[in-house]
């Protein structure tokens, strides 16, 4: 969604503003506004790249876990995104995950023991040749996203051929939060993501 309002002149590299109250009267508010890329013309996005890497290793999950790495497509989606907008806005904010809210450890913890339950069937059923099911269980371990490659993304943030239009931000929790105190508080126009809980929590 597109949250309109010009962002402060100053202040940008000076200390990102908290998520504290980011849920107060979203639901009563217009939660969004129809973008195109044309209308991000020398303004100011907050990207959610957690939301797009995601949505990047998704597809690539089995040649990943099948130890074929350089078939991945995932680094030219993310370079293909990051790229793209940084080619059109005045600045780009990609926000990364920190540490994840206490409200998620349940279900972070239910993920991590079933983890290798799932890898192990997932190897099984390759090696008795079937792909079809043994893909669908590696797309099961898409999220979270191995850390290697979100390293190669915030590596790559500070390319010397785009660092100067990308501030890279590693959000206190979830980056979506974050994407989204940077929009309310007018450091950002826009919020670019994958996440349409976005939509709904936080009213962007």
């Amino acid at each position: 969604g597109l949250a309109t309002g010009p962002p402060p002149a100053n202040r940008l590299r000076d200390g990102m503003p908290g998520c504290d109250g980011m849920y107060n009267g979203a639901i009563d508010r217009k939660t969004a506004t129809k973008a195109d890329l044309k209308d991000l013309k020398n303004k100011r996005a907050a990207l959610d790249i957690a939301s797009w890497a995601v949505r990047g290793i998704f597809k690539d999950a089995p040649a990943w876990y099948r130890g074929e790495r350089d078939a991945l497509g995932f680094k030219s989606t993310i370079t293909g995104i990051i790229t793209l907008l940084a080619s059109v806005c005045e600045l780009v904010f990609v926000v990364l995950d920190g540490e994840r809210p206490a409200a998620k450890d349940a279900e972070h913890a239910r993920r991590e023991a079933n983890r290798e339950d799932i890898l192990k069937e997932a190897r099984e059923l390759n090696a008795a040749g079937e792909t079809k099911g043994a893909d669908e269980l590696y797309r099961k371990l898409c999220a979270p996203v191995p850390e290697e490659l979100m390293d190669w993304i915030a590596a790559y943030c500070r390319h010397p051929n785009i660092k100067e239009k990308v501030v890279l931000i590693c959000a206190p929790s979830e980056a979506d939060a974050m994407g989204a105190a940077l929009v309310h508080h007018h450091f950002a126009h826009t919020m670019v993501t994958f996440d349409y809980d976005t939509l709904l929590g936080y009213g962007v």
